[in-house]
Formats: structure tokens, C-alpha cells, sequence
């Protein structure tokens, strides 16, 4: 629809503007309330494989939840929560939360990738900050 055409653009505009912010837990924020935001065909999670579950558990994660919140939530462990990360990291080729947030903003898979590795400085993930600046996860 021209709706998800304009959301799909207004995506890969900010997920190509977050590239551009030296900050890493700046781009964080900013990835996961893009997420929040622009609204997702790709949260239905069927096209990248995930099951149901993981992809309302990727949704949250990418929007900047924690674990618990996203226990909390849906009513589910937290530690259910860490294998669904887990699981939905694998299943996307991902290593880190920023690596999602910045999949779910519209970012392609390996525009997504350079997007965690520089939030990283290079190596692993920082992980996407929840709203009061504490580490997601």
C-alpha cells in the first residue's frame, strides 16, 4: 500500500541518518524509537523465519525493552525472553540488540551489521538503552 511504501522510506532514511551519529548509545536510542514509531510490515516475522513469539519478542527488544519488560509483558519468563533473543539473533545473522534495532528500523541486513559494529567500536554489541539510559538486556 502507499502507506507501507512511505513508512518502508521514512525507514531507510533514518536507519541511513543513524549511520551518520558518532555516539553509540545515541544511535541506540535513536534506532529504538525509530523502531517504536514507524510501524513494521516485518514484525509479522514470518519472512525472516521467526515464529510468532520471536518476532513480538524481536518488536520489544528492537523498541528498546529489556528483558524483564519484555517478560513482563507478555507474560513469559525471563528467561524465555533470553532464549527467544537468542534464538531471533541467530535465525537474522545478528550479534547484538543494536544489531535488531537497527534491522527493525529498515536498515538492510549488512547496513545493520556495520550499525552494531560501530556501536560497538568494532567487536561486540552495547546493546540498545532502554528510556532511562540503563543497558537493554
Amino acid at each position: 500500500s502507499d502507506a507501507e511504501a512511505l513508512f518502508r522510506r521514512a525507514r531507510e532514511l533514518a536507519g541511513a541518518m543513524a549511520l551518520t551519529v558518532p555516539d553509540p548509545e545515541l544511535r541506540d536510542r535513536y534506532l529504538a524509537r525509530v523502531a517504536e514509531l514507524a510501524p513494521l510490515a516485518r514484525r509479522a516475522a514470518a519472512d525472516d523465519g521467526l515464529t510468532g513469539r520471536e518476532g513480538q519478542v524481536a518488536a520489544l527488544v528492537a523498541a528498546g525493552r529489556t528483558n524483564k519488560q519484555v517478560a513482563r509483558e507478555l507474560g513469559i519468563s525471563e528467561r524465555t525472553v533470553e532464549k527467544h533473543v537468542s534464538n531471533v539473533l541467530g535465525k537474522l545473522g545478528l550479534s547484538s540488540r543494536a544489531q535488531l534495532a537497527a534491522r527493525f528500523a529498515g536498515l538492510d541486513d549488512e547496513a545493520a551489521r556495520r550499525a552494531g559494529e560501530s556501536a560497538a567500536g568494532g567487536g561486540k554489541g552495547r546493546g540498545v538503552r532502554g528510556p532511562a539510559g540503563d543497558a537493554a538486556g
